[in-house]
């Protein structure tokens, strides 16, 4: 049986032109606190939205990804990084609960975030090796409670990258995700200060 991978994508979107760092957004990823659904977010039905009405565990909208112990789970969306961006800061907050539809327990999956050289994701998750691009490894090993989550990368050449992912490796569970934050580190960052100091001075 081919194993199915649920694929949740966010997407950096931005206009034809190359962004410069002056005009770059405080956030690079659009939606990152859930507040629209998954407004600009790839997933599948495993993948769903929690408001306040639905209990959701942050007391506002997130984002609920059903993990699998033979399944691995992406989340993606679109970006477009600023041609002077050399650095990205990515902040998240990640939670597991147990799902109490699972057999055999709670089993929490590893987390990696990546930054990927390509605008699509194929839904195998045997492919999940030849994403090419920047990736960082997480480990959440406690259940019920909110957990930050950092990570600072270089990037290589920021044409190249098409993708932001969260990808979730198998486990039995329930992960939540919120306050997804992806900021250009540097030196592109300076460039913004800059220009906010120049129009503050007019």
């Amino acid at each position: 049986m081919r194993t199915r991978a649920l694929i949740v994508s966010a997407l950096f979107i931005g206009c034809c032109a190359a962004a410069s760092a002056a005009d770059a957004p405080e956030n690079l990823v659009d939606n990152g606190d859930f507040s629209k659904g998954k407004f600009k977010w790839k997933g599948d039905a495993r993948a769903a939205t929690l408001d306040a009405s639905k209990e959701s565990p942050a007391g506002n909208p997130c984002l609920s990804v059903v993990l699998d112990k033979k399944d691995s789970s992406f989340v993606s969306q679109k970006i477009r990084i600023p041609r002077e961006a050399t650095t990205l800061k990515v902040d998240l907050r990640l939670r597991f609960e147990e799902d109490p539809k699972a057999k055999g327990g709670f089993a929490p999956g590893m987390i990696t975030l990546r930054l990927a050289e390509t605008e699509k994701i194929d839904d195998k998750a045997e492919n999940s090796n030849r994403i090419k691009g920047p990736k960082c490894n997480v480990v959440v090993d406690e259940k019920g409670v909110w957990q930050p989550v950092a990570w600072e990368v270089a990037v290589p050449e920021p044409k190249n990258i098409k993708l932001f992912v969260i990808e979730c490796q198998y486990g039995r569970a329930i992960l939540h995700i919120d306050d997804v934050v992806v900021k250009v580190a540097g030196p592109a960052e300076q460039g913004k200060q800059d220009k906010d100091k120049q129009d503050k001075a007019k």
